[in-house]
């Protein structure tokens, strides 16, 4: 499901099943703008695909625009106070950060999207394997 598709009752709803956020992030240094609005669109629709994918479990945040040395750090730590799982999509180079799960697009090709949503039921499946559910 799409954030901005949302009202406050739906999400009250649906919340209890919703564990994963899905955080298109987009770095601008402010160098090439027409390069820059173009990765914008890119990454926005491969997130819309793979909340598609995945709908009912994944909910897909608005794009994330960080201008030089923004804080992913921070804007992450926030949303791991409501989702189990926050994924980072970005198109720049592959990068890590401690407690961060970060998929990069860069230099994909073919369906991206698909491949995304790949990893992210992997990261679920760990996550079930080391952490069952006590029913």
């Amino acid at each position: 499901m799409h954030w901005k598709s949302l009202n406050p009752e739906e999400w009250a709803n649906l919340q209890p099943y919703v564990d994963t956020a899905l955080l298109p992030v987009v770095h601008i240094d402010g160098t090439d703008w027409a390069n820059a609005l173009s990765r914008c669109a890119r990454l926005a629709t491969w997130a819309d695909r793979v909340e598609q994918l995945l709908a009912g479990r994944l909910v897909r945040l608005p794009l994330l625009t960080l201008y030089g040395a923004a804080t992913l750090d921070e804007a992450v730590a926030a949303l791991k106070a409501t989702f189990v799982h926050v994924v980072v999509l970005t198109d720049t180079a592959p990068f890590e950060r401690p407690g961060i799960r970060v998929l990069s697009t860069n230099g994909q090709e073919g369906d991206v999207a698909a491949r995304v949503a790949e990893e992210i039921v992997a990261l679920w499946n760990r996550q079930e394997r080391e952490n069952p559910h006590n029913d």
